[in-house]
């Protein structure tokens, strides 16, 4: 498999403007439209935030417990403790969900389940529906959530970070858990957790870059096609760094590749033993199937009309000859039915080499796009912490008017849009706090 300087771009719904959401810079005014600075793109701000809704988000932990019900005989107790007797928990099925990047939870036995920005009746309904069309069963299914994306508060507060959402948490309340405006007391501890944000974010996007390449050859091997340069990529790290990422998978694909040419070579050279043997054979059975009529028509030459003047001391032996060939007939027929059979189950082993191969490649594509938009999230909101240190501003009476302005994963993509003290916060949500007009200075991840 080889690589193209052409860098088309991907294909995957979303994933593209995912992708170059990680590398723009600030605008100068929450009204500001799409420009590009030093080579990087600028996230434009929607005028009203996306409207929240339903009850589960993406990133969401979630534990679904079934509970089916049972019909038992009557034990001449109250009829409140048989009520109790009638559901019994599935253990077997209860388990922990994480909702993912495409806000849904893959259940087993029942498929993927869209729960993100659903109510809870609604996702519930539709687990109940996939189980009793499974089993024809009627069951009881309880959804409750164990933990929610964290929202990070990031600019001149006196501790940025991330803090646990709540429910109907405002904007104003994830400052105050960051101490409200103002620096901090510990200036230098301030600038070691940059530094350390700063390192996290670095290592993020250095396995990011890594993941956008290992895309690129799943999805080539998936099409069948060579491997190009992604321009997700290539406004990441720029084209050289890029191709000598892509030329690395496009390595590690033909080594692969080679592997498992490999593997059905063996199979091969087996199979192609497997019908010498049974050509063989055959030819064995058709000298036998000769040599038996040849006998008995030596022994037709040996018979005469009269019994006394048939020669029975030629005839036996030529009798048990004949007997002998029939049973080695017999074996070989055998051998070739079970040699068949041999042939048959390699065949299909040498086959599901490439069938594997494949359904493993399908696997890795979904857990690839997954941890990108991960990652995209987590390469931002460290960043963000990295350049949050306060400068000049050094205490609270020094802070005149600020702004706010709210960064947001959905399914559609990240947003940006102006916010107030008072605007709903979503799971994941990074509040970016800006005082009289200061800017987060423009970034390149990787120089």
């Amino acid at each position: 498999m080889t690589t193209t300087k052409t860098s088309p771009r991907l294909r995957m719904p979303g994933l593209k403007s995912a992708l170059l959401g990680l590398s723009f810079v600030i605008a100068p005014s929450l009204a500001g439209a799409q420009a590009t600075q030093d080579g990087l793109h600028t996230q434009s701000l929607n005028q009203a935030p996306p409207a929240l809704s339903g009850d589960f988000a993406v990133g969401d932990k979630l534990k679904i417990s079934f509970f089916e019900q049972l019909d038992l005989p009557g034990s001449g107790k109250s009829a409140e403790e048989a009520a109790l007797r009638t559901f019994y928990q599935r253990v077997d099925l209860t388990a922990d969900h994480v909702v993912d990047a495409r806000g849904e939870i893959n259940l087993p036995r029942f498929g993927p389940i869209a729960v993100a920005g659903r109510s809870s009746e609604e996702v519930r309904d539709d687990i109940v529906t996939a189980y009793e069309e499974q089993t024809n069963q009627p069951v009881d299914v309880h959804i409750a959530i164990l933990e929610r994306r964290p929202v990070y508060v990031v600019g001149p507060v006196r501790k940025p970070g991330e803090f646990r959402y709540l429910s109907g948490m405002v904007a104003i309340q994830a400052i105050a858990l960051a101490g409200g405006l103002g620096a901090g007391e510990n200036q230098a501890g301030s600038v070691i957790e940059a530094g350390r944000e700063a390192e996290r974010s670095q290592d993020a996007m250095t396995r990011l870059t890594g993941l956008i390449a290992h895309l690129e050859r799943l999805e080539a091997e998936g099409d069948g096609r060579d491997l190009r340069v992604p321009d997700a990529l290539v406004d990441l790290v720029g084209f050289d760094l890029a191709e000598r990422l892509i030329n690395t998978e496009a390595e590690a694909s033909r080594r692969a590749a080679s592997a498992r040419s490999s593997q059905a070579a063996q199979f091969d050279a087996i199979l192609r033993a497997s019908r010498d043997e049974v050509r063989a054979m055959q030819a064995s059975i058709d000298n036998a199937a000769q040599a038996i009529r040849t006998r008995h028509a030596m022994i037709a030459d040996l018979t005469e009309p009269d019994p006394r003047l048939t020669k029975q001391n030629l005839i036996i032996p030529l009798r048990a000859e004949i007997a002998s060939l029939e049973t080695q007939r017999q074996q070989w027929t055998a051998s070739i039915l079970e040699t068949e059979q041999r042939i048959a189950r390699d065949t299909a082993a040498r086959d599901k080499i490439g069938l594997d191969y494949m359904a493993e490649v399908s696997r890795d594509l979904l857990k690839t796009t997954d941890e990108i938009a991960r990652l995209r999230t987590t390469v931002e909101a460290a960043r963000r912490i990295s350049l949050s240190v306060p400068g000049t501003v050094q205490t609270t009476r020094d802070i005149g008017a600020f702004e706010l302005r709210i960064i947001r994963s959905t399914q559609d993509g990240t947003v940006t849009f102006a916010a107030q003290p008072t605007t709903s916060l979503a799971p994941g949500d990074v509040i970016e706090v800006q005082v009289n007009d200061t800017l987060l200075p423009p970034t390149r991840y990787i120089q």
